[in-house]
This record gives structure tokens, sequence and C-alpha cells, in this order.
């Protein structure tokens, strides 16, 4: 009779198990790699949301390494001034240009660690949930493959039922004619 095969039925039904399982399975993904980023997103925008408070002492401790540097290098300068050159207003403007200068630079890397955390903030909103959203849009779209797969099942199945139906009244029909003409 008219309807679908029950062996290719069962491989549709088999296909759509499958595609099943996949949804699921990156689904479980887009869980794990949320919950391995979300701590160190927090830490992070807890770290970055600090320094664009304009914390203080958040902008000296993220400008340390910056402002030791800068120190070592001014120090050693200023030592090479004291030594190769002559003691007066030359040595002593030098040394004040140097100072000035330490002060400058330690002050930029400040403004620049107060300035940049917004944006590092964004960027951060972007980075481990993309993947996890990545693995959601594909368990969404495996299990959208499922439900299409189920839903040619069902409507295989219907069709195959009313051709059965429809072969069962023309049957009903034709006897009723039959009898009708005897």
């Amino acid at each position: 009779m008219g309807g679908p095969a029950q062996s290719t039925l069962n491989a549709q039904n088999a296909l759509a198990a499958q595609q099943t399982a996949q949804g699921a399975q990156n689904q479980a993904e887009s869980a794990q790699v949320f919950n391995q980023s979300f701590p160190w997103l927090t830490q992070a925008g807890n770290y970055y949301q600090t320094l664009a408070s304009g914390n203080p002492q958040a902008l000296s401790t993220a400008t340390a390494p910056v402002a030791e540097n800068v120190a070592a290098t001014t120090n050693a300068a200023e030592n090479q001034i004291k030594t190769l050159t002559p003691r007066g207003g030359a040595q002593d403007t030098s040394i004040a240009n140097l100072e000035a200068n330490k002060v400058a630079t330690i002050g930029q890397a400040t403004n620049q660690a107060y300035t940049s955390a917004p944006a590092a903030l964004a960027a951060l909103s972007g980075q481990g949930l993309g993947l996890s959203i990545n693995e959601m849009s594909n368990a969404i779209a495996g299990l959208g493959q499922a439900s299409s797969t189920l839903g040619t099942v069902g409507n295989e199945q219907a069709a195959g039922k009313a051709s059965t139906l429809g072969f069962i009244g023309a049957l009903s029909g034709s006897a009723a004619e039959a009898a009708a003409a005897a």
C-alpha cells in the first residue's frame, strides 16, 4: 500500500535520535565552556571594574611594574648625570628633568590603565561566552534537525495511513457498486 517502508521509518527515527544526541552533547559542551570561562571572566571583570572606578590603590598596584622600571631607569640616568656632568645648574636641571619625565611616564601608565579598563571589560564580554554561544547554536541546530526529521517521519506515517484508508475506502466503494449491480 502507499506508506513508506518500515526500514525507511526506522532509519529516519535512528537519524532523529542521533541528531537529538548531538544536540544534547553540544548543549553540554556549551555549559562546560561557560562554566570554565565564567570564573575567569568574573575575576578579570572585577579587576577591570576596580581600575575603571578610579581606585588609586588599584591603579597604583596595576602600574607598579612600570613605575619600578621607570624609577630604576631614572636612578641609573641620574647616577650617570652626577658622574659625567659637573656640579651646578646644568646638573641640577638635568636631574630635575629626569624627575619630571619619571612622574609624567608613571602618570601616563596610570592614565592608560584607567582609560583602557572599560574597553577591556567590553572585550571580555565577548570572549569565553562567544564559544559557549556557538556551542549552544550548534545544539539548537541539531535539535531543530531532529525535530524536522521526526516531523518528516510523522508526515510519512500519516500519508501511509491516509493511503491505506483511501485504498480501503476505494475497495469498499467498489464492493458496494458490485453489490448494487448484482
